[in-house]
């Protein structure tokens, strides 16, 4: 709640701080321009769009073209340059250190837009809905997936190119209720829950897990993180898809699917913030070693490489 009060409140504050601030000259104008547009460019491709749906951006999108207006006429109207004294120039330096925050997040968020390496393409793994990436993309910025990078924990490297999906309506929201800021307990007030997922290759089912309890929202279950899922074999890659509700795996080891089989319905078990299904390829892992620690591979959904905020529309 307090990252999507901040990924609306800061570039608000920029655009009220362009429109209304004083002093102002040329120089405090092509700050505040910056800033603003920055911080609203950051927000829409770096945020994290569930407390609120992303579409609160038009509207501010629509408020700094106002902003940028009142601060222009008021610019020209000037008769002569306003003092600049100590509190003008804290407020120049303030200003500045959020252009260049804005900046850095933005750029951040679009550097990430690229594969770190030659992706595999997979089908969806659902069969119908619109879908909202949460976890994608190559920073850790809008993927914090690639934090399993870390050589201290190497059982966990294979997930760091993972994919986290909830399932949205045509307005944003990813709970039944609709409502801004809307956290319910019960994983059942969540669209994805009880989703099909279905299998993105044809292949041989390796591993699953199937008896993990869903979690009420937010509790997490650290001591089985990967809570029901479904290992597959598809080719020469390892395909892990997990959070699964429990008791809805269909197939067991051993079992071949074909691209697009029924394989189990998306949950809230295991180390899950709420109901979401994670998915990630990578190479099998070293014998005896775990079964994450496998070479991490990018992944491509019916032709598109998943970043953060990207919509899919499955029909």
């Amino acid at each position: 709640m307090t990252l999507g009060l901040l990924q609306v409140f800061l570039p608000l504050v920029a655009i009220l701080w362009l429109a209304f601030g004083r002093p102002l000259t040329g120089i405090d104008f092509a700050l505040r321009v910056i800033a603003a547009a920055a911080l609203l460019v950051a927000s829409a491709a770096a945020g994290l769009w569930l407390a609120l749906p992303r579409a609160i951006v038009l509207p501010l999108g629509l408020l700094l073209l106002v902003a940028l207006l009142v601060a222009l006429r008021a610019l020209t109207r000037q008769n002569e340059p306003p003092a600049i004294g100590p509190i003008a120039w804290v407020g120049r330096g303030v200003t500045a250190v959020a252009a260049v925050v804005g900046l850095w997040f933005a750029g951040s968020a679009f550097a990430g837009r690229s594969p770190p390496a030659q992706p595999v393409d997979l089908g969806f793994p659902f069969m119908e809905g619109r879908y909202l990436v949460t976890a994608g993309g190559a920073t850790a910025l809008i993927n914090p997936h690639l934090l399993s990078q870390d050589p201290a924990n190497p059982e966990w490297r294979g997930q760091s190119y993972g994919v986290d999906l909830v399932r949205v309506d045509t307005l944003g929201f990813r709970t039944v209720d609709r409502v801004p800021f809307s956290l319910p307990e019960q994983p059942e007030a969540y669209r994805i829950f009880g989703t099909t997922v279905v299998a993105p290759c044809s292949g041989r089912v390796e591993q699953t897990e199937n008896l993990l309890p869903d979690m009420p929202v937010p509790v997490r279950d650290t001591d089985y993180p990967l809570g029901n899922h479904v290992v597959l074999r598809c080719g020469a890659l390892i395909i892990l898809l997990s959070h699964l509700q429990q008791g809805s795996v269909t197939i067991s080891p051993g079992t071949v699917v074909r691209k697009g089989d029924p394989l189990a319905k998306a949950g809230n078990s295991g180390d899950s913030a709420e109901p979401h299904l994670h998915i990630h390829a990578q190479r099998p892992a070293a014998p005896g070693q775990p079964l994450l620690s496998g070479e991490p591979v990018p992944i491509r959904l019916i032709g598109e490489y998943p970043v953060r905020n990207l919509h899919y529309d499955v029909r």
